[in-house]
């Protein structure tokens, strides 16, 4: 644990602590640093950067016996280490709240229309996969949509199995690498546009969840600062 991967926002009188953990997906470092400080912590909430459709997939993955799960990454590992008494939320795209934020966002900066139609792909294509997430985890096993291709993992040069060590100098160097891709390029308004959306619901709906007690939430680390300050300072 450090500054890289976590921040805390104090609970008050009428809310909980917040948890934010940043994660590189799929990364066994990552792994582990989500499913022991949900353990730790053990929340009375765990919100993940998962659409709420997609949420009973990874579930499924998390019935596993084998600790962390072999499917799902972070996600399904953070699910495995609740308590029984905890809920899990998803709180990313697609949903009203963020179709609304987008709408916004297009026309407060008065979005080309190319950029109009680019965003309205993205956001059909998040559509169709959280839906696609949802049938594969009723279909169960034995469905026509595929359970393990329905969230392809992301390959890491180490494994659980390397030493910690290992796992944490290989997760520093790929943390190192993004932000110097992101220092060096420009985010295509489009994307950019889509993230902003995505953060501005997400920050939203952990101010909700913080009202019913301890939070831990778990995102990709190129959201964690963003999610973070508007929480501390929320955004109208």
């Amino acid at each position: 644990m450090s500054a890289t991967h976590a921040r805390v926002v104090p609970g008050g009188d009428e809310t909980g602590t917040l948890t934010l953990l940043g994660i590189v997906h799929d990364h066994p470092a990552s792994i582990y640093r989500v499913q022991h400080v949900v353990r730790h912590l053990s929340p009375e909430v765990v919100a993940l950067e998962l659409a709420p459709l997609a949420v009973p997939l990874f579930e499924e993955y998390a019935t596993e016996n084998e600790i962390p799960p072999r499917r799902g990454g972070e996600m399904s590992a953070a699910i495995q280490a609740v308590g029984p008494d905890a809920r899990v939320v998803g709180i990313d795209a697609p949903t009203r709240s963020f179709l609304r934020t987008v709408v916004a966002e297009l026309r407060d900066t008065d979005a080309a229309m190319l950029t109009v139609r680019r965003v309205l792909r993205d956001v059909t294509d998040l559509s169709r996969h959280a839906l696609q997430c949802r049938v594969a985890a009723t279909a169960g096993p034995a469905g026509l949509v595929s359970m393990d291709e329905t969230v392809p993992e992301i390959a890491h040069d180490c494994s659980h199995e390397d030493p910690p060590g290992v796992q944490a100098e290989d997760e520093r160097r790929l943390i190192a690498r993004n932000r110097a891709l992101r220092r060096a390029t420009k985010t295509p308004r489009p994307i950019s546009l889509l993230d902003t959306a995505r953060e501005k619901t997400m920050a939203r709906h952990l101010s909700r969840l913080r009202q019913e007690g301890d939070v831990v939430a778990v995102v990709g680390l190129e959201h964690l600062d963003e999610v973070t300050d508007r929480l501390v300072e929320p955004a109208h």
